[in-house]
């Protein structure tokens, strides 16, 4: 199981390897950020149609939709947004936490923004993956 912001998404959909995520994580979480992120670029033609649908398929079976919902990754996400950091990587990284679960990135600042509210994986504190 794994939390992945936007760009990992885009990369591996461009070069037609998105269900990597699937193989290697089981469950992809996707925030509704993130989600709307992939939309936008879809509407403005920056996702081609297969690319979408490769999307949607993930979606209907190994991607996840889901926000934070604990009130602790509610104010992680909102200190986050305060930093700077943009909502696709505030809303992933508070819900990382949340599901205790591994960030997937390739932003500088949203990873160690992420080491800083002590993200974990399989119990070992501060794994993270750079995609």
């Amino acid at each position: 199981m794994a939390v992945s912001n936007t760009t990992p998404i885009i990369y591996l959909v461009k070069v037609k390897r998105l269900n990597l995520l699937g193989h290697v994580y089981g469950k992809v979480y996707v925030c509704s950020a993130v989600w709307h992120d992939i939309i936008h670029l879809q509407t403005r033609g920056l996702l081609l149609p297969n690319e979408v649908f490769s999307i949607s398929q993930a979606r209907q079976k190994w991607m996840m939709l889901q926000d934070p919902k604990e009130k602790e990754s509610i104010e992680v996400k909102d200190s986050l947004i305060d930093r700077g950091l943009g909502l696709g990587e505030a809303y992933s990284i508070a819900l990382a936490k949340e599901l205790n679960t591994i960030f997937l990135a390739n932003d500088k600042q949203a990873i160690e923004a992420a080491r800083d509210y002590g993200i974990e994986k399989d119990g070992s504190p501060k794994s993270y993956t750079t995609l």
